[in-house]
């Protein structure tokens, strides 16, 4: 699959794997949306990918929230025009043993690790049903 002038939105890319695709999706020629939590991880993301020609713009995005799902979903169709690719990237972990974590915790990785995509999938579905060659992307880990 071509990524040329494909307009994709990639959460969690303001660090690792999640700015390595982004990256990588501008180099093939996709125009990118950077949907991140962390402003400065997110912005520098972008400044990067302009910085080498491609196309890009930040969003800072809860995936955690379904109205913070929704505001990155019309902004994106706002600037591009509508959406061909989602890859789901972020993430939340957990840090420390099992008897140590709190029902809040889990509440946070279950928010963002499962909800987060869902709603990312149907608040973009409307989107990627109009384009010729969609596509999406599910990153998970076993950790």
């Amino acid at each position: 699959m071509s990524l040329e002038n494909k307009r994709a939105i990639i959460t969690g890319a303001g660090t690792g794997i999640g700015r390595a695709i982004a990256e990588r999706f501008c180099r093939e020629g996709a125009k990118v949306m950077v949907a991140e939590i962390e402003e400065p991880g997110g912005k520098q993301t972008v400044e990067r990918i302009l910085k080498s020609g491609g196309t890009a713009i930040f969003q800072q995005t809860d995936t955690s929230k379904e109205d913070s799902i929704q505001c990155m979903v019309e902004c994106m169709v706002s600037e591009f025009g509508g959406i061909d690719i989602v890859v789901n990237n972020a993430a939340a972990f957990v840090f420390g043993s099992i008897e140590e974590t709190g029902p809040e915790e889990w509440a946070k990785v279950l928010s963002v690790n499962v909800l987060g995509y869902a709603n990312t999938i149907k608040s973009a579905l409307p989107f990627l049903k109009k384009s010729k060659n969609a596509a999406i992307v599910n990153i998970a880990s076993v950790s």
